[in-house]
């Protein structure tokens, strides 16, 4: 449900909302730039191998997929929610490899 609610926060230009939810579902989920980078670039096929022959595994990369290909239409209403949350994603990363880790 992360994903859904980011995506309807996003289409409704409540950025802060949709990123909130992005971080949760980054926290759980340790596939999410991976998906959004693929998404991003419309890449259906390897999205479609990353599909698990049955069913899905949650807090993977499947169970993002599955989420997709059960609501394309959220995705093609949205056609720039990707690219965002893809940008956002790797400016997060980047910011924490950034930070200097404390020194005591």
């Amino acid at each position: 449900m992360l994903l859904p609610l980011a995506i309807l926060y996003y289409k409704q230009n409540q950025f802060d909302k949709a990123k909130d939810y992005l971080n949760r579902l980054a926290k759980v989920n340790r596939d999410t730039k991976k998906f959004m980078r693929l998404e991003a670039k419309h890449d259906g096929y390897s999205l479609r191998m990353e599909q698990g022959m049955y069913g899905y595994r949650p807090g993977t990369i499947e169970e993002l997929v599955d989420a997709y290909l059960n609501s394309t239409y959220l995705f093609n209403a949205t056609p720039y929610f990707s690219q965002w949350a893809y940008q956002y994603l790797r400016t997060q990363t980047a910011s924490k490899k950034k930070k200097p880790k404390n020194e005591e």
